[in-house]
């Protein structure tokens, strides 16, 4: 009877602690579900708005392209057009059809052979042409096998309905990234249905196509929340299901937050769902002793040593990327010096046979002031003999290389030299032909001593001797320069891979901070917190802007430049802009210009720039004038104009750093292919861009050919 006091209040303190601890169990169990359900509405709120966005971009750009006169009419440059736009696209859709007012095929890429085809039949086509507005398909399974859905955007001929310009959009491409990456605790997953209930994505294929209210037909609290979904409302709601898929036969719960997709006329509604079981099983901690906490303990130690480590793996991994970038500028140094001091001519042609690479041996050679007189020429106009180059070509035809075939060329002053040539035809990484390099020996001097030779066998056996040697040194210095040249292309393929890989890490870890940052606005704060995480968003947005400045950067000079068409690649550009408040006037029919693959981002940016900062701009005008030795393309507006002061600035990195990068990018993307740019425009009476473009880097063509 001692102890029976002081028993009595350990055991009602025990009571009492046991009481409170369970009461902020229960808090923290209530909490821990609430913030989960938190993170669910945002990852099914940013799907949502992904898809949404995909949707109405397409919306855009198939607004502007129904518009052109050659969609409408559909005449062969309309036909390029699709072309054009599908191999743009092709990432994102499966075909692009042209269909007339009666659901005949006009035209369709690239199933090309299905044009005259009639599909009146189909439900989109149907609808299009009942209803002569933008119509959305529900998912179908297309006849090439693949689940998609129909994007058939109408097109008007002087105001009366004319058909429709559809897309294939793959939809398991299309939930890919936005819903098969949403992995919440263990197995919560995302899934979405249609309006009438029908299940369009799941991680379980057996329950893709059919109806989620016969799936979930014996658990009232899912058909419940269901219904709720398929009339657009977002939730949050839990349901309970009688057996699952990992074999255990007892109810399991979940938690889910469901968000409308508005997609047209018609919607769908993502779901994220998580067993409550796995939300639950984070709180361990509170039901075990001491040891388990330490068990916790310890696992938090593992995941900060993995992280840890893999945080240094990264940074190890960019100083080996850093020493390959170097490694390779030095390469590049290597070859361009060894390339300069060649006795020998060293070649490069093109497909077409237009001269794109030359030694300086070969321009003194010739006869020429410079490389840039020779660079553009067609090869053929160097030949004395026309039939010298038709035995040339179709050696190298037949065999794929040729080894000192004696030609005569022409000096830049008409006088004849005789050349020894040693070429091959060169492919790029895929094996496709680029066109014929080699080596040009001048033999002229040789031939001009060849009688004399001729009378001294001796002297000529030792000359033949000689210039065997010659040629197996020649032939080693080309294989030399043969590995070389495939050590840079694998050199810039890994360092494209690794910064695709760098890329794709950052913008993961932006995605998941941006939604934490989602999450955190819904917390009471003060005017001062808010301030804070206003400013944590415009970081985050400066990021995600960096990283695709980054990302056009690294493209730049990858593919080798090509000609292209400036007034299709300038509408492409602006098809991604809203330009309905100003007027366009094009006058640049028939230009073509020789610059990098990335000339629609030079006019994007462009373009963008008077959107942003023209201010009062009402109209913008693209025209070019050509002089002697080179022609000057203008972009022109009506705007405020940019100060004399800031007229080079605007091209600088350390100015676009606080007014973005585009015009940095723009006056790099154009140095790649010695075009220029500069602004010229008069303060407060518009903006004017000129880009100069060398003689021999732009072209004109005639419409049809």
């Amino acid at each position: 009877m001692k102890y029976v006091k002081e028993f009595g209040i350990f055991l009602l303190l025990l009571i009492i602690c046991g009481s409170l601890l369970l009461s902020v169990y229960n808090n923290v169990e209530s909490t821990t579900i609430d913030q989960l359900n938190s993170v669910q509405v945002v990852h099914a709120k940013q799907a949502s708005n992904s898809i949404e966005r995909f949707f109405s971009t397409y919306n855009n750009t198939l607004s502007f392209l129904a518009e052109n006169n050659h969609i409408i009419t559909m005449d062969p440059e309309g036909r390029v057009l699709i072309k054009e736009f599908f191999v743009r696209h092709s990432e994102d859709i499966a075909s692009i059809t042209r269909v007339d007012k009666n659901g005949i095929i006009l035209y369709t890429y690239p199933y090309e052979s299905s044009t005259g085809a009639n599909i009146s039949s189909q439900n989109h086509v149907r609808k299009s042409i009942s209803e002569q507005r933008v119509v959305i398909s529900d998912v179908f399974t297309a006849v090439q096998g693949f689940r998609t859905v129909a994007f058939a955007m109408p097109v008007f001929k002087d105001g009366r309905y004319d058909g429709s310009l559809s897309i294939l959009i793959p939809f398991d491409q299309l939930t890919q990234k936005d819903l098969e990456s949403v992995r919440l605790v263990n197995t919560g997953y995302a899934w979405a249905i249609s309006e009438k209930g029908t299940i369009l994505y799941c991680p379980y294929p057996d329950l893709i196509d059919k109806s989620a209210f016969t799936v979930y037909n014996k658990s009232p609290t899912a058909i419940s929340f269901i219904y709720e979904a398929v009339k657009g409302k977002p939730g949050i709601s839990s349901y309970t299901l009688k057996a699952t898929r990992t074999g255990n036969d007892d109810p399991e719960k979940y938690q889910a937050a469901y968000f409308p997709v508005t997609i047209g006329d018609t919607h769908w509604s993502i779901i994220v769902a998580t067993p409550e079981r796995e939300i639950l099983s984070t709180l361990q901690g509170f039901r075990n002793n001491l040891i388990i906490i330490s068990g916790i303990l310890v696992i938090s130690l593992f995941f900060f040593v993995y992280y840890t480590t893999r945080a240094w793996g990264i940074v190890k991994e960019e100083e080996k990327r850093r020493t390959a970038e170097a490694a390779l500028r030095e390469s590049e140094r290597n070859y361009r010096s060894m390339l300069d001091n060649m006795q020998e001519i060293f070649y490069r042609s093109d497909k077409e046979g237009n001269l794109i690479m030359i030694s300086p041996s070969g321009v003194a050679t010739l006869g020429y002031a410079s490389r840039e007189e020779m660079l553009g020429k067609k090869i053929s106009s160097f030949y004395a003999d026309p039939d010298d180059r038709e035995k040339f070509l179709h050696t190298i035809r037949e065999t794929g290389s040729i080894t000192n075939f004696e030609t005569r060329l022409k000096k830049a002053d008409g006088t004849v030299l005789t050349f020894l040539a040693s070429s091959h035809i060169y492919s790029d990484a895929g094996g496709n032909p680029l066109g014929i390099e080699g080596t040009l020996r001048d033999i002229s001097d040789r031939k001009r001593t060849q009688q004399e030779l001729h009378r001294k066998s001796e002297e000529l056996s030792a000359a033949y001797e000689e210039m065997t040697t010659t040629a197996e040194e020649l032939k080693h210095n080309y294989d030399e320069l043969d590995r070389s040249q495939q050590a840079l292309q694998m050199s810039r393929k890994k360092l494209n891979l690794l910064n695709t890989i760098t890329f794709q890490d950052i913008q993961n870890a932006l995605f998941s901070l941006k939604g934490y940052i989602e999450l955190q606005k819904d917390i009471p704060m003060d005017e001062r917190a808010r301030v804070y995480v206003n400013k944590e968003k415009e970081v985050t947005e400066k990021i995600s802007s960096s990283l695709a400045f980054a990302k056009n950067y690294q493209d730049m000079g990858i593919k080798p430049p090509l000609w292209q068409n400036v007034n299709q690649t300038l509408l492409y550009a602006i098809s991604h802009l809203d330009l309905s408040n100003i007027v366009r006037k094009d006058n640049v029919e028939g230009l073509e210009i020789y610059a990098d693959p990335l000339l629609e981002t030079v006019f994007f940016n462009l373009v963008e720039n008077v959107m942003k900062h023209g201010k009062t701009a009402t109209e913008i005008s693209f025209y070019y004038k050509e002089t002697l030795d080179y022609l000057t393309l203008f972009i022109e507006d009506n705007g405020t104009g940019i100060p004399d002061a800031e007229k080079e600035k605007i091209f600088e990195r350390e100015y676009g750093s606080q007014k973005g990068m585009g015009l940095f990018l723009v006056r790099e993307i154009l140095s790649i292919t010695t075009i220029s740019i500069k602004e010229s425009g008069v303060y407060g009476q518009g903006a004017r861009f000129e880009i100069s473009v060398p003689k021999g880097e732009y072209r004109f063509f005639r419409s049809g050919k």
